[in-house]
């Protein structure tokens, strides 16, 4: 239903991670149970829908797609193959985004770093240094690194992210409990993960145990992040009133 309504052109909104944060804040936002993680969810759009310059189509649309790509000049062409979404990296989300974009051709690190340190504007994100960023994200081959191209190559990165994630929140939630003052740097991109495993196993406490030791503005960066604690908010208050009518 999301692609339906988004126009026949390169969006940003088409692209994997995209259509992952929107599928996640539709179930949190009317309290369904999340039935995917990241691979499963990227494995059902290989089967049921259609990837073109890497941007997901229902199979309707790819005719219309087509003919609106027949229509640009080179210089255009050259634009929707290259990915030019992100003109500036504000958070991990986007620094994934914009090297993804980079990457259209291999590249070697020195070359990715110093693109990057320009473009670069992160404040309120704790977000992985290049390297590391590069070497969890992509495939470094002959000494450059490249996008993962084949669907294994895809869920082994997925796979390996989740449980990256996963180990950052596990650390984080320790840290909620054993500090007393309120935690200032967050990587948003394990707290997601982390909120969404908590929705999953119905562990909204600590949802409100990590989102009670943050600041304001670091709940407030992010609409999946409130949703979370939202839904959570709800969730242990009622709990509350069946033990108190107990």
């Amino acid at each position: 239903q999301q692609l339906e309504h988004l126009p026949i052109q390169p969006n940003i909104e088409r692209t994997e991670k995209m259509l992952f944060s929107k599928m996640l804040a539709h179930y949190v936002e009317n309290g369904f149970k999340i039935r995917y993680d990241a691979t499963n969810f990227y494995n059902l759009l290989s089967d049921n829908f259609t990837e073109l310059d890497e941007y997901w189509f229902l199979d309707s649309q790819i005719k219309d797609y087509n003919e609106w790509k027949s229509g640009l000049s080179l210089d255009q062409m050259k634009e929707v193959l290259g990915g030019q979404q992100v003109l500036f990296v504000s958070d991990e989300k986007s620094a994934i985004t914009w090297v993804y974009n980079f990457l259209h051709t291999p590249r070697d690190y020195s070359e990715i770093y110093t693109a990057y340190q320009q473009v670069a504007t992160i404040t309120e994100d704790v977000v992985p240094e290049p390297r590391e960023l590069l070497d969890n994200n992509f495939i470094l081959e002959n000494g450059k690194y490249r996008r993962p191209v084949s669907r294994e190559e895809k869920e082994e990165i997925n796979k390996n992210r989740e449980r990256e994630l996963e180990r950052a929140f596990n650390k984080l939630l320790r840290q909620t409990k054993e500090q007393k003052g309120k935690i200032r740097n967050v990587r948003q991109e394990a707290l997601v993960h982390g909120f969404t495993k908590c929705y999953q196993e119905g562990r909204y406490q600590d949802i409100l145990t990590v989102a009670n030791k943050l600041h304001a503005k670091t709940l407030e960066s992010s609409g999946d992040i409130m949703d979370f604690v939202d839904i959570a908010r709800i969730k242990t208050a009622g709990e509350k009133e069946v033990e108190n009518y107990k």
